[in-house]
């Protein structure tokens, strides 16, 4: 693919090359591939800010590269950060975390065990009364492990099952339909017909890929619009869960569900003496 500050190289070139070299433009060029390259690592479309300063008359060169440099200075207020704001929202809320060096990495998969910390975290499963304050035995997650107490609650509230012999398989990958399927179920899962199910995924390219008992599961993230068929044409449902796409998925449910204000309390008046100055 042909990349369109090329022109620029060779301006830079061809200037370098001659006997009294025009350092203002191979500087505005420079200035030119540098804006390029940085637009290239975002989201927001390039050519809606490159086109229209990088093709202007030689002349307009000092305009062009004062432009550019202006434009450096409020690149962040103009959605520099954008492919990262779901992220950060998530980490601001807790529902996910860092790893271990401040960086959050993610294209990494998600394990089981972490995908149990992030629903409690998310749907607040350690606050519900009907737990059972027994302990399931989980031959493989011992109490010192990290996600002990997140793999409790999700087992006893039913929102993830172990396997056969009392295990849980905390460090295995999960795939997309899984970790879908068990968003939904913290969600709440809607007991749509099968002909609705297969309307809302038939809108993927995949969708006969997606696991039976996972079907009316996503059908439900898909019709609350937490899964966007025109933005993620293929679900790919067998593909592992990454980092990234569950905060994706995490922040279209909080964009979805904006968290209201808590009510304030209010301190009861009291009527009885305010009343007794009226008492003839």
């Amino acid at each position: 693919m042909s990349r369109p500050y090329s022109r620029l190289r060779i301006q830079i070139n061809q200037g370098e090359n001659q006997k009294k070299p025009p350092v203002f433009s191979i500087l505005s060029a420079r200035i030119d591939i540098f804006v390029y390259e940085l637009l290239s690592n975002n989201s927001f479309e390039k050519n809606d800010l490159y086109p229209s300063i990088s093709y202007l008359p030689m002349k307009f060169k000092l305009i062009r590269s004062i432009y550019l440099i202006l434009l450096l200075q409020f690149l962040p207020s103009m959605g520099l950060a954008q492919p990262s704001d779901p992220i950060n929202k998530v980490v601001a809320l807790k529902w996910m975390d860092n790893l271990g060096d401040g960086q959050f990495y993610p294209e990494r998969f998600i394990s089981r065990g972490e995908l149990a910390s992030i629903m409690v975290r998310v749907f607040r499963l350690d606050l519900r009364q009907d737990l059972n304050p027994q302990d399931i035995r989980v031959v493989d997650v011992p109490p010192q492990h990290p996600h002990y107490r997140s793999i409790q609650t999700v087992l006893k509230t039913n929102i993830m099952q172990g396997y056969r012999n009392n295990l849980f398989f905390p460090n295995q990958q999960i795939t997309r339909a899984e970790a879908i399927a068990i968003f939904a179920q913290a969600y709440g899962v809607f007991q749509f017909p099968d002909q609705t199910v297969n309307e809302f995924l038939s809108k993927f390219p995949d969708h006969n890929s997606i696991p039976t008992w996972a079907r009316r599961a996503i059908a439900t993230v898909v019709a609350e619009g937490f899964l966007n068929p025109e933005q993620n044409k293929y679900l790919q449902p067998l593909q592992p869960m990454t980092r990234g796409d569950m905060a994706l998925l995490l922040n279209a449910y909080r964009e979805r569900n904006q968290p209201q204000p808590e009510t304030p309390v209010v301190p009861k008046a009291n009527f009885e003496s305010e009343g007794a100055g009226n008492r003839e």
